[in-house]
């Protein structure tokens, strides 16, 4: 954890010359102090002060001071959107120019994917950049949040070889007997699994897997308190191999015992980068999945490539018109959603080829990490104590936080079709599930909000209609619900279906889903849909 300005790359100096040390909040802690520093620091040219919402203040003051930060924002936009205007004048074929260096931009991208990545240990990665970077992997390298590994790799991969597996960083464990690679060849059966639509896990998987645990328990036994890397990295693919088979009682039980093995090495900042990543995404999955707090602070690289102002004005005027759809005094949505407005930028089509896959591995956690603390800490339960509403709200902040890491993992899935590799997940079903709890109690829709209150459920179930198989049978329920709402808001048009969901975060595909849900929705209106089922299931 970084406690001091010089680990950032920035100098004291030029960060204490722009700040003044009364406007930092005294409750954060130390490594979100230096994250607001370095803010700050990158902002100094701008016209107005980040604001630190930090509940002190009256409403009147917090509400002028948002005022001058959207008017900051929207004149900031308008001068980028008159500069390419004026670009546009002076030279008719700077649209299409920016077009063709995109389309070639993700051509390279793809066709990398084509190359061997084998011979000297280095691999060839997509980034979510306009350039290929060529980087040194260590072994543990696996599933982070951009999860550059292709299913087909993954399944073609042979793990025989124990060789160097688990050389990287600490030294070789044990030469003969490859724990990190019997983790890999037990995730490999269940990719080959899910290719084949198995219908449960195979005899070759169920083998892999006592194998791999009965290597961890061996290796824990042997080295007592020094706990073996590749250890840490076996257990986080058998949590992730779990999950998978939506076996979410052990998938926890291994993320529990993940967190002890990370607290005895020193905690997550001591492993590998690589490992970390894999250990942090996992976990951050299943505690997604099973709705608990996030047990390890993000990993974050320090040196990444420099978002632009352009960028961090696009996300935070996106992020108040989300915020102002939500009841008075919910502050705390703005942490998030401007979090998911900048990874909804980051993966668009206008912005990725500039940014680096440092910078986009950071949005993603810095995301997750959020979304799993407001669903775990439900800030808003002290900000509606005093409503007469409380339960129709508190309805709606849960299913909103619920549906929020839908959207987190669907970023990364839409970027990842783009760039033409897949990945397997099953978290969705179980959030699915929890909303469908939520809305379908006792007293039914008559619970809900109303008003303007129903747009972030709409904008949820948005969520969970994109994440849901066309064969769950949580999808005819998501479809009569989403039907319902949009009565209620009395949307009668796309255009008002479009203009509701525009306020919140969305991607260019959660777009083109929106469309093809309205007319789902209107087909289903005249034609009607598949008979009630019953969801005891679920319940």
């Amino acid at each position: 954890m970084v406690t001091s300005p010089e680990s950032t790359g920035c100098s004291p100096h030029s960060l204490s010359s722009s700040i003044d040390e009364g406007d930092i909040n005294p409750n954060l802690t130390p490594s979100e102090t230096v994250a607001y520093r370095r803010s700050m620091g990158r902002r100094t040219n701008t016209q107005y002060a980040f604001i630190m919402q930090t509940g002190d203040e009256s409403s009147t003051a917090v509400k002028n001071k948002l005022k001058t930060v959207r008017s900051h924002v929207m004149k900031n936009y308008l001068h980028q959107q008159q500069q390419r205007g004026v670009e546009e004048l002076l030279d008719p074929n700077a649209n299409r120019t920016r077009r063709k260096s995109k389309e070639l931009a993700r051509r390279s991208r793809s066709s990398s994917f084509d190359a061997d990545p084998s011979s000297d240990g280095h691999t060839n990665t997509i980034v979510a950049g306009n350039t290929l970077q060529d980087r040194s992997r260590s072994a543990f390298h696996f599933f982070g949040p951009i999860f550059e590994i292709s299913l087909a790799d993954v399944a073609a991969a042979s793990y025989e070889t124990p060789a160097q597996i688990g050389a990287v960083g600490y030294g070789q464990f044990d030469s003969t007997d490859n724990l990190a690679g019997k983790a890999r060849r037990y995730m490999q059966c269940i990719v080959v699994d899910s290719l084949l639509n198995s219908l449960g896990p195979s005899f070759e998987t169920l083998n892999a897997k006592v194998e791999v645990v009965g290597s961890v328990q061996n290796a824990l036994a042997l080295c007592g308190s020094i706990i073996p890397p590749q250890a840490m990295f076996a257990v986080s693919l058998l949590a992730y191999g779990c999950a998978i088979l939506t076996d979410w009682e052990e998938a926890q039980g291994h993320a529990n015992a993940l967190e002890r093995l990370v607290e005895t090495r020193g905690g997550l900042q001591a492993l590998d980068v690589d490992l970390q990543r894999t250990v942090a995404w996992i976990v951050y999955c299943i505690a997604a999945a099973n709705g608990t707090g996030p047990p390890f602070a993000p990993p974050i690289f320090q040196e990444h490539g420099t978002l632009t102002l352009a960028f961090f004005d696009d996300a935070q005027m996106k992020a108040w018109r989300t915020v102002k759809r939500f009841p008075k005094n919910s502050a705390f949505v703005y942490d998030v959603v401007v979090r998911m407005h900048r990874l909804g930028l980051a993966t668009s089509a206008d912005w990725h080829g500039n940014v680096d896959w440092r910078a986009l591995s950071n949005l993603q956690f810095e995301a997750m990490h959020k979304a799993l603390l407001i669903r775990s800490e439900a800030p808003w339960l002290e900000t509606i104590s005093r409503n007469t509403l409380s339960d129709e709200l508190s309805i709606m902040f849960e299913v909103w936080a619920l549906a929020l890491p839908l959207f987190l993992w669907a970023t990364t899935r839409h970027l990842r079709t783009r760039l033409g590799i897949d990945a397997p997940w099953a978290g969705q079903d179980i959030i699915i599930s929890r909303v469908h709890h939520l809305l379908e109690d006792d007293s039914g829709h008559r619970s809900w909000p109303r008003g303007k209150s129903l747009e972030p459920i709409l904008a949820s179930l948005l969520y969970c209609v994109e994440a849901c198989d066309f064969a769950s049978p949580l999808r005819p329920w998501l479809i009569r619900t989403t039907r319902k709402v949009s009565d209620l808001l009395k949307l009668k048009e796309l255009e008002d279906f479009r203009k509701v969901l525009d306020f919140f975060p969305s991607t260019e595909e959660y777009r083109l889903i929106r469309d093809a849900v309205w007319e789902e929705l209107t087909q289903s209106m005249h034609q009607g849909l598949t008979p009630a089922m019953t969801f005891t299931a679920f319940d």
